[in-house]
């Protein structure tokens, strides 16, 4: 779900401005098929190519993180925490993330 909505986002920023997968992905300083698979939904963006999105569209990360990658009150204090570094709060997020689907299934 996640992937898919933060697709469909990139897709309607990309084209309001105009740009070619291939122009949207030399702005961030990835390949123009890693831009596909963001749009489709099958990957996401790292920490440094999420912030990099962000601001190219002139957007908060932070909001974007909000917005597409929160599920919950756990989640979003992680998130909205300003004593961690961006790529301390996605880690924190992955192994909070594993450790609920874990649970989950037994």
């Amino acid at each position: 779900m996640t992937n898919r909505r933060l697709g469909a986002w990139l897709l309607t920023r990309r084209r309001e401005r105009a740009l070619t997968q291939q122009q949207l992905a030399a702005e961030v300083g990835v390949h123009q098929t890693r831009v596909s698979h963001w749009e489709r939904g099958s990957r996401l963006p790292n920490a440094e190519q999420l912030q990099a999105l962000a601001e190219l569209f002139g957007a908060n990360v932070e909001t974007l993180m909000a917005e597409f990658f929160v599920d919950n009150d756990v989640e979003r204090a992680l998130i909205s925490d300003a004593m961690l570094h961006e790529d301390d709060k996605t880690a924190l997020l992955t192994l909070y993330r594993t450790a609920a689907r874990r649970s989950s299934e037994g």
